[in-house]
């Protein structure tokens, strides 16, 4: 490989070679295969390294120990490192909210913990009724649970106890700016330029249409939907100048940053190793947190503790599970992908009475509309003469706000929603009701009943939040 005039060659010393070069089978496809870890180690000791704003903000969340030593690898660093200005932006963005959210649950959790705990004791108490179990019996069924439960929350505390950073501190005097501060002195990117910035939104929206890594995931978000690609473009144009290879540290497990098989993380996308090859001409490869302090424990000498490593990898951040299940006749489901259609390929240039920021906001409509219509396309299973697929929360808004806008149509969609849970919950407070019923006519469970009401209340009001929009309860 030629890079600025240099001759250079990849680290593939695990790799099958044929006369000192890396085997042509192996070297066309660089991205659908896992690299050996020898290529990560020789990029921890000689690549330059850039970390993501995940990384960043899980100095936030990590124990005190575990944020020194992550401190203490990037100090050690610091010669190789360097961020992309996007990656700061959204750091600043987000370092409050981020140790915010850690502290709530130290308080939601054992919230949480309590109404469970009330819950079970509630169903051993009629269970012993129902059975006709004695006090001490019961008792020992109780006692173990209430234990446990008590003996958790306790050591929730001593957690709460230990973590040492408040909003007030972080407000006041951010330790963990401080030392970013010192870190990346001269190591930070520049903010793209007006000019660039328009064009770059501009590359983003034709990506996005294409499918083209990374940041299209992001493209149904509300806010900084373009933020992944400013990274990668970014990056690009930094390791461009000396042309030097990459190793990328991110928890950003999402299908437009790295390749999975089996469900197991194979590295960067194979789209990302090319195109960095062409702009580049080097080798970039991307690393999750946890293997990435491991690797660095090993190859550099620095203290990395067990601890650290689990905190690192139980933080990797996963695509967004909680989603919605819809069923649509096959005409209304025909009928949706063409608004859909429609709406993705809306031309803004012949709209000569919109404004760019309005034309801009409706070619943004129109590129969610594309990912939408992609993943139904995608999820959609046909189900006698019904047809059935999933969205996330913010894909169901994109649909919703479609439904609503052409409400006017004679063909209006009418969803038929399941939710994950929500039949449970439905199953639950039926049972529930009927508890109820019970225990008001018995005249020596007053406490109990007016209990089991109160969670039938919050049972019923938890099911309304599971629904959509515009879907009560009884729609589901």
């Amino acid at each position: 490989m030629q890079c600025c005039g240099l001759s250079m060659s990849l680290p593939f010393s695990h790799t099958p070679v044929r006369g000192g070069q890396m085997s042509t089978f192996l070297s066309a496809f660089d991205g659908h295969w896992r690299r050996p870890s020898t290529d990560y180690q020789h990029a921890v000791r000689s690549y330059r390294i850039s970390v993501d704003t995940n990384v960043l903000l899980e100095l936030y969340r990590f124990t005190p120990m575990a944020r020194e030593e992550l401190l203490m690898v990037l100090r050690h660093l610091r010669d190789r490192l360097w961020i992309p200005h996007q990656v700061a932006k959204e750091y600043y963005g987000r370092r409050v909210s981020a140790v915010k959210e850690h502290l709530t649950l130290y308080d939601s959790v054992p919230d949480t913990l309590e109404e469970h705990r009330r819950k079970v004791i509630q169903e051993l108490n009629t269970f012993s009724k129902r059975c006709s179990i004695s006090d001490s019996n019961r008792e020992k069924l109780i006692k173990p649970i209430e234990q446990a439960f008590q003996q958790a929350k306790t050591e929730i505390g001593k957690h709460r106890d230990a973590f040492d950073l408040t909003l007030e501190r972080v407000i006041d005097a951010d330790p963990v700016l401080a030392a970013l501060a010192e870190i990346f002195a001269e190591r930070t990117g520049v903010e793209f330029n007006k000019e660039a910035a328009s064009k770059h939104l501009r590359e983003f929206e034709r990506r996005v249409t294409e499918r083209i890594p990374p940041g299209y995931k992001d493209a149904g978000k509300s806010e900084n939907s373009h933020g992944d690609f400013f990274v990668w473009e970014q990056l690009l144009a930094e390791s461009a100048k000396e042309c030097e290879p990459l190793l990328f540290v991110t928890n950003d497990a999402k299908e437009d940053w790295v390749r999975k098989e089996a469900g197991l993380l194979v590295g960067a996308r194979p789209e990302l190793v090319a195109e960095f090859e062409v702009r580049c001409q080097s080798d970039f490869l991307i690393v999750q947190l946890g293997r990435f302090l491991q690797i660095a424990k090993e190859e550099l000498g620095v203290s990395v503790s067990e601890s650290t490593v689990a905190q690192a990898e139980n933080s990797v951040e996963q695509p967004l599970v909680r989603s919605y299940s819809l069923e649509l006749p096959k005409g209304a489901f025909v009928d949706l992908l063409d608004r859909l259609h429609a709406r993705a390929r809306m031309d803004t240039s012949k709209l000569s009475d919109l404004s760019e920021n309005q034309k801009r906001e409706m070619r943004r409509e129109a590129l969610k509309a594309g990912v939408v219509l992609d993943n139904i396309k995608y999820t959609a299973k046909t189900k006698g003469s019904r047809m059935s697929f999933r969205l996330d929360p913010e894909e169901m808004e994109i649909v919703e706000s479609i439904r609503h806008r052409d409400q006017e149509d004679a063909h209006d969609i009418e969803f038929e929603t399941h939710i994950p849970g929500a039949r449970a919950l439905q199953h639950e407070i039926k049972r529930l009701e009927v508890d109820v019923k019970r225990l008001q006519n018995d005249t020596e469970a007053t406490a109990e009943a007016a209990y089991a009401q109160e969670l039938l209340s919050d049972l019923r009001a938890q099911l309304q939040r599971y629904a959509p929009r515009n879907l009560s309860p009884s729609d589901i």
